[in-house]
């Protein structure tokens, strides 16, 4: 992908699909990125876009420094799903579909556990202003 197509994509909104995960070898020495399909896909904003690395992590010795030999380069593209939330690793032409509505995450909360954190606050100092102290 070249300069140009890359910004005529920055800021677009695309509902991201697949997203790579870091899977490493049975001896922790390979690492290697593999594209994995959402259960739940979600719309978010592109903010850049980076090149990952595979290879063999070669941990070295006490005179010798640890390095990463470099078997392969893939591509992706960096979405974030929210502005203050860090962006996820997206491959390059399977990993998303154009267009969509960004949302933030919403974790549902249970009354159960919404009537127990109110028990515990309850009980916890404030000061005059009835900020909480430690």
């Amino acid at each position: 992908m070249n300069c140009k197509k890359k910004l005529a994509l920055m800021g677009k909104i695309v509902t991201v699909t697949h997203e790579f995960v870091r899977h490493y070898g049975p001896d922790n020495g390979s690492r290697e990125w593999k594209a994995s399909k959402l259960l739940h896909p979600r719309a978010g904003w592109i903010v850049g876009f980076r090149t990952l690395q595979n290879g063999f992590y070669n941990y070295g010795s006490y005179e010798d420094q640890p390095y990463l030999d470099v078997k392969s380069t893939v591509g992706c593209v960096l979405v974030s799903y929210w502005p203050t939330t860090k962006p996820i690793k997206v491959p390059v032409g399977i990993g998303w579909i154009e267009g969509g509505v960004p949302k933030f995450a919403q974790y549902p909360w249970s009354d159960e556990d919404r009537e127990d954190l109110r028990k515990i606050m309850k009980d916890v100092p404030r000061d005059i202003k009835g900020k909480w102290t430690k």
